[in-house]
């Protein structure tokens, strides 16, 4: 699935009314083999970056992409302004368990390819939709 396609399905997952075009969105992101993070240091362990947690106005959500490519142009986009970051990867199994893992540290939802073809997306539906 190339990044035209998950920006159709993101299109579809955006409106709340439409259950099955959030279902479909995550479903596909669900079979990639793995999912990408921007990864930022705490200042007590600068050697060891965990995903990036953004707030919004629902809450904490963690930026996910479907696309290396994505992550990397958005970590760019962040190290002009002076941000120190980088891309983690993570399988896709890996990456629900560390989503879930977040629900118990108050982040709860998971925004996908941020800015043109983005969704966010429940954590908990994330889960849900992936069995685990």
């Amino acid at each position: 699935m190339n990044n035209a396609d998950f920006d159709a399905l993101a299109i579809g997952a955006a409106d709340a009314r439409n259950k099955a075009g959030e279902d479909a969105f995550v479903r596909a992101a669900l079979d990639l083999s793995h999912w990408y993070f921007i990864g930022v240091s705490p200042p007590d362990a600068p050697d060891e970056p965990e995903p990036m947690v953004a707030a919004g106005t629902d809450g904490h959500r963690v930026l996910v992409f479907t696309d290396e490519s994505r992550a990397e142009g958005y970590r760019d986009h962040l190290g002009a302004k002076g941000k120190k970051c980088c891309v983690l990867h993570m399988p896709v199994g890996d990456a629900v368990e560390y989503l879930n893992f977040l629900t118990d540290h108050g982040v709860g939802s998971a925004h996908f390819n941020d800015g043109k073809g983005s969704a966010t997306v429940a954590i908990r539906r994330v889960v849900h939709l992936a069995g685990a």
